[in-house]
């Protein structure tokens, strides 16, 4: 069946062009580069592309024809989108089932239904993101949430522009001020829930609040679009205004992090204007629009959909430790294989069916059976239930395998939880490196803090009985292994808010009670630590990212800034100094969170992952090197038979 043909806008390649270099953003920007911190903006210019691209194709269609055929136009949207977007689905597929984390793959049922769906916003809004999550992989669907609040917009949309003009005909007055006034709406609502403290993936993720961005665009359009042809704006003060707006984009693609709270108060509603003065630039004849048709950008803007699609199951496989590589050449790897299958699905899947609005002969034969069995796969041979972080955690005990053989000239152990688990696995990748050196035993727990107490004020249930017993379990471990240095790091757990037994009072980090409660706890660690002589390394708790109060304990107040600040400046400061022999602080903050800030990349070495609190395996070698470099030489009272081993392992 031939695509029905309809009246459509002029080809502008410059347009091809922004999507070139927006995919571009979002591409650097999920890759962590630390040069590019508001890449995810890209996403909102898309929004506002998109905005402006189906209004302008309904406004010609209108204008030419009187009316607008709604099946024609949902047609074309469902060719267009859906092929790339089921294979997509295929590849996350693959990905969860052959290299993805229990969670990655007990979520998968759930990811692709709402993916398939173009609910994937809803859900990942809903459900939030597990402590699970947070130190294994984000759902490869993840990037799906974007192209489900596109989806939405293209259904309602288009019955809203109907629906005017059914009312009031082809005057655009009135079409204008409804587009303003929503949007306007759209931008209060987010204001509103940024002023009530609501946590930023209900604003980020919401289709509500995420509408001004379509909606700038889309009166964009109303503005431009006149009688089937595109008619750029240039009134008095144009190149200035012009100038302004493309210094904003980029300014803002450069410079803005993604925790900046001006964003929730009108910050992206003004990068949709800023972005919509850049739309209206590169429609006009001048130096942007022609840097904007190089070829390259308009290939790169052709195969974009693809790109985005594609890109993040492949970004979650190519990873350091599968490959081998960080940095740079870890970089090219990634966009390369992501730039290659979103060419081919390009010019094989996309293209044909767009334009013929079918795939036939052999490609049909090769890639339909594909992309249906990994579908398939992934939405019917999965569960489609999913255990919950504390269900997990309820099942697992505390690791009883034997201390690592054979024993080097010095040995180490790691203590606390997570955080402390991603640094123990460089400290044994370091061992490993420099044989002979050391023997490192991590003992790190996932969800263990170090306060004994159940009764929190947020999922009680998480810390499981395993957790409650660690001083036995440190005892039990120290005096198999007699370490000669142990490394703790614990404080995600150890700050959640806590209720009063038999009252419903609820004290946090900085009240007396909470703070007594765990400088207590923290002191029997540093005696149980260096019960046998061993030196304790303490590291205080690294920054968080703009994404952690997505988490659970994000979304309970567990950790915001001014709490980690008074564990690292209060709390931790004053176990040292009431043992000032036994342990030797490590300022991780310092060392991961330059100025206080949270970074993705310190000197051009990533250290973040993207749950925004757990360190990437390259920034955890740096940080162990660095604690080995600092810390161990201080070590005293090496065990009989070792003289010089703290010194040599420095060496």
């Amino acid at each position: 069946m031939q695509p029905d043909h309809h009246p459509s806008i002029p080809y502008v390649p410059a347009l091809d062009g922004l999507r070139g270099i927006t995919i571009l953003c979002v591409l650097l920007f999920h890759a962590e580069t630390s040069w590019l911190t508001g890449g995810f903006l890209g996403v909102s210019t898309f929004f506002t592309l998109s905005g402006f691209l189906i209004t302008s194709l309904l406004l010609v269609e209108r204008d030419a024809t009187g009316s607008i055929d709604l099946r024609v136009f949902w047609m074309r949207r469902l060719r267009r989108l859906m092929p790339a977007a089921v294979l997509g689905i295929a590849l996350a597929a693959a990905f969860a089932l052959v290299a993805g984390t229990q969670s990655q793959r007990a979520r998968l049922y759930g990811d692709g239904l709402s993916a398939l769906f173009y609910f994937a916003n809803f859900r990942f809004l809903a459900s939030g993101n597990s402590y699970w999550e947070m130190f294994s992989r984000p759902s490869p669907l993840q990037h799906y949430w974007s192209l489900s609040i596109e989806e939405q917009f293209y259904v309602v949309y288009p019955l809203l522009l109907l629906g005017v003009t059914l009312l009031v005909g082809r005057g655009r007055g009135v079409l204008r001020a409804v587009l303003l006034g929503l949007a306007l709406a759209s931008t209060g609502a987010m204001l509103a829930l940024s002023l009530a403290g609501t946590p930023t993936a209900r604003m980020y993720y919401g289709t509500d609040t995420r509408a001004a961005e379509f909606l700038v665009g889309a009166l964009l359009a109303t503005l431009v679009v006149q009688g089937g042809e595109i008619l750029p704006w240039r009134g008095r003060g144009h190149v200035l205004i012009a100038l302004a707006c493309v210094a904003f984009v980029v300014g803002a693609v450069i410079l803005v992090e993604d925790d900046a709270t001006a964003l929730y108060r009108g910050g992206f509603a003004l990068y949709a204007v800023a972005t919509a003065g850049l739309l209206n630039t590169a429609l006009a004849p001048g130096a942007v629009q022609s840097a904007l048709s190089l070829l390259p950008l308009r290939w790169l803007g052709r195969v974009s959909y693809g790109a985005y699609v594609y890109h993040w199951p492949i970004y979650l496989y190519l990873e350091p430790q599968r490959t081998g590589l960080d940095g740079l050449p870890l970089l090219v790897l990634q966009m390369a294989v992501t730039l290659a299958v979103a060419a081919l699905s390009y010019r094989f899947v996309e293209q044909p069916i767009r334009t013929r609005g079918r795939l036939f002969g052999a490609r049909a034969a090769i890639v339909l059976p594909i992309a249906a069995t990994a579908v398939i796969a992934a939405l019917l041979l999965t569960p489609p239930g999913e255990e919950t972080w504390s269900k997990v955690w309820s099942k697992r005990a505390m690791p009883e395998v034997g201390p690592p053989a054979p024993l080097g000239p010095v040995r180490v152990m790691i203590l606390g939880d997570s955080v402390a688990w991603n640094i123990g696995n460089a400290f044994g990748a370091w061992a490993t490196a420099h044989p002979g050196r050391a023997t490192v035993w991590n003992l790190a727990q996932y969800g263990c803090g170090l306060v004994r107490d159940p009764a929190t004020a947020s999922d009680p249930e998480v810390v499981g009985n395993a957790c409650l017993n660690w001083p036995e379990f440190w005892e039990d471990r120290i005096e198999r292994f007699r370490p000669d240095v142990v490394v703790v790091l614990s404080g995600v757990w150890d700050l959640r808010p806590r209720r009063l037994e038999g009252t419903t009072r609820q004290i946090v980090a900085g009240d007396a009670e909470f703070d007594a409660r765990l400088l207590a706890e923290y002191r029997l660690a540093v005696d149980i630590a260096s019960a046998g002589g061993a030196r304790v390394v303490w590291l205080n708790s690294p920054c968080i990212g703009p994404g952690y109060e997505r988490s659970p304990l994000g979304r309970a107040g567990a950790l915001d800034r001014a709490r980690i600040e008074h564990l690292n400046r209060v709390l931790v400061p004053a176990l040292v100094a009431s043992r000032p022999r036994q342990v030797q602080l490590f300022d991780l903050f310092a060392e991961v969170c330059p100025g206080g800030r949270y970074v993705r990349s310190v000197n051009g070495l990533v250290t973040t992952r993207l749950d925004f609190l757990h360190i990437a395996p390259g920034g955890a070698l740096e940080v162990a090197t660095k604690i080995i470099a600092r810390t161990f030489p201080a070590v005293e009272g090496a065990p009989a038979g070792k003289p010089g081993a703290s010194a040599a392992i420095a060496r």
